[in-house]
């Protein structure tokens, strides 16, 4: 019994190895003159056109996205001066590779002339990408750990490991200043904190000499919003979210500013109900190619996350090159684990059992 025991974990932990295979999408644009077009957003969405994945294209206009998951997506380009493009795509646990895609530049209006103000969801500056969470309206309601997973670039895997174009060893800071916590905590942190905190993300895979050279795989920046209007002023946001369960997150940012100094106060709290079905489905076949057994397993996890957390602090600036401050951070998350449930069929030369059972 121990033995049958070590055999199914054994299987199931293959099976869960098999969940998180990684399929790519990768592809090259270029324009009416079939040169590479560079800095190209491209977006992964569903059916529904919520966004889950970004990347942007290199100076040769070729892009890669990787996305764990089979099904029927959206692929959306949208460069500035040229058309938006749709594509669809099937993924099927196969690398995909798109055809050479071209875009057709945007028709010059001059009869009428209106401006508007809009930040780009990516900006490219020299040394870094900078990218504007407010901009993308899917990350309304997420935390910081899943708008990490649609920055182009940025990989986020089952444990909160998180990676940089392919590199390990990324320096995450916040507002500048580094974390200073373990790769398990930053993970639980960043959950905690709620995307409407956060200002802008800026990407550095090769950063410059002032950061810690303990970045080697890239440093990550994450701003959060500090208003610059002087006096008092704050938000308070709510969001829900409904898929199998429905989840809540509530946060608070306040500003005391008066051109020298700026206090402040980041709260937030989360209440998150996660589901999770694993199947293992295995058949095994004698040298005759005769069926001997069939072993099919389906688990349902459903653990409970509360993520409260509590940023004080202020800034003196001294001058506009130097600014001094002190700020106190506090987070707590607290999981609660739900049994889980599973269902078990096993055959053995042809005699079905079906066990049902509950940890």
């Amino acid at each position: 019994m121990r033995m049958l025991r070590g055999v199914f974990i054994w299987m199931g932990l293959l099976a869960t190895q098999g969940l998180y295979a990684q399929t790519t999408i990768s592809g090259q644009v270029i324009d009416d003159h079939k040169l590479p077009i560079a800095g190209v957003p491209v977006s992964l969405l569903r059916k529904d056109s919520v966004v889950l994945k970004t990347a942007l294209s290199n100076d040769a206009g070729r892009f890669i996205i990787t996305q764990a998951g089979d099904g029927n997506y959206l692929i959306l380009l949208n460069a500035v001066g040229f058309k938006k493009q749709y594509l669809t795509v099937t993924i099927s646990n196969q690398p995909v590779t798109l055809a050479v895609i071209q875009l057709q530049q945007a028709a010059k209006e001059l009869a009428a002339v209106t401006i508007t103000s809009a930040k780009p969801f990516t900006e490219q500056k020299i040394d870094r990408t900078v990218v504007n969470v407010d901009a993308l309206i899917s990350n309304s309601g997420s935390n910081a750990l899943e708008v990490l997973e649609k920055t182009p670039g940025v990989m986020v895997d089952e444990n909160g490991g998180i990676t940089l174009k392919g590199k390990a060893g990324v320096l995450i800071l916040i507002d500048d200043k580094p974390t200073y916590l373990s790769a398990a905590d930053l993970a639980t942190y960043l959950r905690s904190l709620p995307s409407s905190a956060l200002d802008k993300i800026e990407l550095m895979d090769n950063p410059p000499a002032k950061y810690d050279a303990a970045g080697n795989g890239g440093v990550i920046n994450i701003k959060t919003k500090k208003s610059k209007a002087k006096g008092f002023n704050g938000s308070v946001s709510a969001s829900v979210g409904q898929s199998v369960y429905a989840r809540t997150t509530e946060s608070a940012n306040f500003n005391y500013y008066t051109g020298k100094v700026n206090m402040f106060l980041n709260a937030g709290y989360s209440i998150q109900k996660n589901f999770r079905e694993l199947q293992v489905d295995r058949t095994y076949f004698n040298s005759a190619g005769q069926l001997t057994s069939d072993f099919r397993q389906t688990n349902y996890f459903t653990p409970v996350n509360r993520s409260p957390n509590i940023k004080v602090g202020f800034d003196h600036y001294i001058s506009p090159k130097t600014t001094w401050g002190h700020r106190v951070h506090r987070f707590a998350f607290k999981q609660r684990r739900v049994p889980a449930h599973f269902q078990l069929c096993v055959q053995c030369n042809g005699i079905d059992r079906l066990i049902h059972c509950r940890k």
